[in-house]
This record gives structure tokens, C-alpha cells and sequence, in this order.
């Protein structure tokens, strides 16, 4: 019989055990997310500063699982990992204000489930408003969701002010990275791009270091809109769960 303490010690691991039952190779390594980078660099301009953090994530789910009989069930929490795929943004008036991640597992722990993260609205670390109205005016960029592309780098463009400090975030671009089945993180020459009719000047992007992927932003903001990015990256690596240990 497998036991949660049988889980933990590695006799079988909830991960392998889902390999098996959604037709997984068994024993097949997972991806995970190691070491931490911050960049010390802004694309734009700096201000003050809040952070996104999408790279970790709780996933709820039923023991057993669904597909085994059992007359008893109940739900567990894990922790998952997961990686960046883009952003969209948001303006009040002409001011930038809100902007949020779109983070897709690294590992679908369950393939009957939609891939992109679904956060909690209240401390979910994906979206975030300094708005003093209401939103709109939405722009957009993304990788596909049934590719293996992530963001590995960010650039933003600028209005043209007269001083620097009023300029305004009015474009991104994101910059892609590759994950193959073993873990390795090949760099792409791939990008997409979205930007107001007012973005002027394109600043110098930030990239994460080799093997790392984007796992949250450092969102650079002034008197109530964004003017600048900087990023945080995790090192992808494997490991024998899908399970934060």
C-alpha cells in the first residue's frame, strides 16, 4: 500500500505515480526550478519598485486520484513549479498601470487541466494594479501555451520626454528559450513584440544567465505608471518529482 510517508521517502513519488497512470515514461525525470538570479540592470528606466513572482505554485489535487477506485478521497497540496510564457499590460488614461505574467507549468500535472497557472486573485504574485482609475487599453505578448518556449529575456520601449524620469513604459519584448525533454535550456533568435502608437525609443534588454528562464519581474514605477523591467530567473533543472521538495 502506498502511504504519504511512503511518498516522501521515495518508495513512490506522487510524480512517478502520475507517469504512470497519464501514460508518462516510468521514471522519467521532471523539470524543476533551482538557483535564483535577480538582474541589477533596468530596461528603461528605474524607479521605485514591486516585484512578480510566478516561478512556484500550489496545486490542489484529489487522493487517490480519480482514475484509481477508491471510496474515500481527499485533497492534497503541493508545490509545483512554473515557468514564464509572457505579460500583458494595461493603461489608465495614458498611463501604464497594470500589468500581469502568464505562467504555464513546466510539468502538467494533470493533462485534463488548462496549462496556463491560475493564481489567487489576493497574493498570487501575478498581477498587480497601481491604477488610479480603471484599466484598459490591453497589450499583449506571448509564446504559445503547447510550445516548450519561455522567456528568457525582456526589453521595453519609451515616450520621448523632455526628462527621462516622466518617460513611460508604452512597449515589450520578450525574448524566447527552448526547454528540451532533458532539461537543457537552448536560447532562441525569437521574440515577439507589442507597443503603443507613442513607444519612441527601444531600450537594451536584460537576459537571464545560461540555463535560467524568466520566473518573475521587477516592475519599475513613478507617480503612478511604469517606466522600466528588470527580471528574475531560475535555473531549469531535473528532479525524479514534478514536486517542490
Amino acid at each position: 500500500m502506498c502511504t504519504p510517508c511512503n511518498l516522501r521517502r521515495g518508495i513512490l513519488t506522487l510524480g512517478s505515480l502520475l507517469s504512470v497512470l497519464y501514460g508518462s515514461s516510468t521514471g522519467a525525470a521532471s523539470l524543476a526550478l533551482g538557483e535564483a538570479w535577480e538582474s541589477a540592470q533596468v530596461s528603461g528606466h528605474s524607479g521605485e519598485m514591486f516585484r512578480l513572482n510566478t516561478g512556484e505554485y500550489s496545486y490542489k489535487y484529489q487522493w487517490p486520484l480519480p482514475r484509481v477506485i477508491s471510496a474515500t478521497r481527499e485533497e492534497r497540496e503541493e508545490t509545483t513549479f512554473a515557468g514564464v510564457k509572457g505579460l500583458t499590460w494595461w493603461e489608465d488614461g495614458d498611463k501604464p498601470c497594470r500589468i500581469m505574467l502568464h505562467a504555464v507549468a513546466l510539468n502538467p500535472v494533470n493533462p485534463e487541466s488548462p496549462s496556463e497557472v491560475k493564481y489567487q486573485p489576493d497574493g498570487g504574485g501575478n498581477d498587480k494594479s497601481i491604477c488610479g482609475g480603471s484599466p484598459g487599453n490591453e497589450k499583449s505578448v506571448k509564446f504559445l501555451d503547447t510550445t516548450a518556449r519561455y522567456v528568457r529575456g525582456v526589453a521595453v520601449c519609451t515616450s520621448e520626454k523632455k526628462k527621462s524620469g516622466e518617460e513611460r513604459l508604452k512597449g515589450v519584448r520578450i525574448y524566447a528559450a527552448e526547454i528540451d525533454a532533458n532539461g537543457r535550456v537552448n536560447a532562441l533568435d525569437v521574440d515577439r513584440d507589442d507597443a503603443h502608437v507613442n513607444c519612441r525609443q527601444w531600450h537594451a534588454p536584460i537576459y537571464c544567465p545560461a540555463g535560467h528562464i524568466v520566473s518573475g519581474l521587477q516592475v519599475h514605477h513613478r507617480q503612478g505608471y511604469f517606466t522600466g523591467l528588470g527580471i528574475k530567473c531560475r535555473q531549469v533543472v531535473t528532479a525524479a518529482t514534478p514536486f517542490k521538495q
